[in-house]
């Protein structure tokens, strides 16, 4: 099967974006790579028409499809569920996919930044700013390098073997944060401003007792290091 439209061309199990897509607090980017895998009933899905002539990313929300795009619901009978999106890829030095904070899991990268950011990985989330400057370290010292970012440290060391070498992952979030517009209930209500309120009160409070990692440290390669960075 091969579908191409405006945003996304899908062939032989590969999807790739062709144009900028937000995403809530996802951007997308030309050329970032979709990793697919079985049908899913929650998360962010790619979606086929009945008459496999057209493809769209959805959210499964609270049961019902979603469009991922403009938070519009969609009729489960035009579309149906092809894959779920397991991971988006970029390649180092072209910029993170979301301004939030995210637990990573790494491998590849100089002795002294692997140190430093394992022993506090478990229970510390990694901003936007400090994973591109992450990034960018790591294309210039150790490109074979690998990082996976997730909602959870569980969840992106699971994945961290299958991550391609010079690339982050980026797993979407099963309950990401929905626009005002997305509806909030089964009867697709819009959500009251005392409930949005109390929503972002909660979300600062646990921002406020979040831990963070400190600066990365200077990197001196080793011997070994500095070969196969040349390679």
């Amino acid at each position: 099967m091969e579908i191409i439209n405006q945003d996304l061309i899908f062939t032989d199990s590969k999807l790739v974006t062709r144009s900028v897509i937000q995403l809530d607090d996802l951007v997308l980017r030309p050329n970032d790579i979709l990793h697919l895998g079985q049908p899913c009933s929650k998360g962010l899905v790619l979606l086929v028409s009945v008459c496999q002539s057209q493809i769209k990313l959805g959210r499964i929300f609270d049961g019902a499809l979603i469009s991922a795009i403009d938070s519009i619901p969609l009729s489960p009978l035009r579309w149906r569920v092809l894959h779920s999106i397991v991971a988006i890829e970029r390649q180092f030095g072209t910029g993170v996919l979301s301004g939030g904070h995210w637990n990573i899991a790494i491998k590849g990268a100089p002795v002294a930044v692997q140190e430093h950011l394992s022993k506090d990985a478990t229970d510390t989330k990694m901003s936007a700013i400090y994973l591109s400057e992450l990034c960018a370290l790591l294309k210039e010292y150790t490109p074979h390098a690998s990082i996976v970012v997730a909602e959870d440290y569980q969840t992106a060391t699971a994945l961290l073997d299958k991550c391609s070498q010079g690339c982050v992952w980026f797993i979407p979030k099963t309950t990401e944060k929905i626009s005002v517009k997305m509806l909030a209930t089964k009867a697709w209500q819009i959500p009251s401003r005392r409930s949005r309120r109390m929503k972002w009160n909660e979300r600062k409070a646990k921002a406020s007792e979040q831990k963070y990692f400190s600066p990365l440290p200077k990197v001196h390669l080793t011997a070994k290091e500095d070969k196969l960075a040349s390679k």
